[in-house]
């Protein structure tokens, strides 16, 4: 008589699956932190001293090129104002046009105006009516 190796049946839970995927299970737990790397170069930092009221700068187009510098008290624009400003900065006022603040023009009369390209009066002159109606 004669063995023959046979293999056991499967149970139908065994077997590969006929249809598609399923949906994906819920993500596992996070493994474990890995060895932590090599330290880099340590860089310039900030440069030691520096007083109240100092800024850190530039000082040249270099990587790490900083320093402390004190700020100008007066920055720009400064000095004596110009065009259609006078006085000087930081309070300049409006250059006086010619034309006196007030109204112009009654009832008989009617102001003439003109202005320069800034879109400022520097004239005005009243013109009287010569016909007027009743």
């Amino acid at each position: 008589m004669a063995w023959y190796y046979t293999e056991p049946r499967r149970r139908r839970s065994e077997l590969e699956p006929v249809g598609g995927a399923g949906p994906a299970g819920p993500a596992g737990p996070a493994g474990p932190q890995g060895v932590p790397g090599t330290p880099g170069t340590p860089g310039a930092g900030v440069p030691t001293g520096g007083t109240t009221g100092q800024v850190l700068q530039k000082t040249a187009a270099g990587d790490y090129a900083t320093g402390w510098t004190t700020p100008p008290t007066s920055l720009p624009p400064s000095g004596a104002a110009s065009g259609s400003l006078a006085g000087t900065y930081p309070a300049p006022t409006i250059a006086p046009s010619g034309v006196t603040a007030g109204s112009y023009g009654t009832a008989r009369t009617i102001p003439t105006v003109t202005l320069n390209a800034e879109g400022r009066v520097t004239a005005v002159t009243v013109v009287t009516l010569i016909a007027q109606w009743k």
